[in-house]
């Protein structure tokens, strides 16, 4: 048996790495912005009164996201038959439907109830 080195590595790995690369990159970035940006966003939402119960939702949201992504990823690249593309899509088919979700909401009606509701 031939110990791994990594200088040493097949075409087929290296371009399996280069395409991992280049979907986990795009992805590893969204996910970050959007969970900063999404914990602003909430905050701009919140009643000063009510902030535990909205952070405590947003927490339960977080956690559940968690544990659905890897989730959905292993049930999708299980029935693809190991087809890891498809599973990449079909967690970045997440990050389209928050789109489709957020599209519709209105911040600045949101923080004019937020702010109405916390004097």
């Amino acid at each position: 048996m031939t110990p791994h080195l990594p200088g040493k590595q097949s075409d087929g790995a290296a371009s399996i790495s280069r395409a991992g690369g280049a979907a986990a990159s795009p992805e590893g970035l969204c996910l970050g912005s959007s969970q900063s940006s999404g914990r602003a966003f909430v905050a701009v939402l919140t009643p000063p009164a009510r902030q535990g119960e909205f952070f405590g939702l947003w927490d339960l949201a977080n956690r559940l996201a968690a544990i659905a992504g890897p989730f959905s990823y292993g049930l999708a690249n299980w029935l693809s038959g190991g087809d890891h593309r498809l599973a990449i899509l079909t967690t970045g088919a997440y990050f389209l439907l928050g789109l489709l979700l957020l599209a519709g909401v209105d911040a600045e009606r949101g923080r004019r109830a937020a702010v109405g509701q916390g004097a």
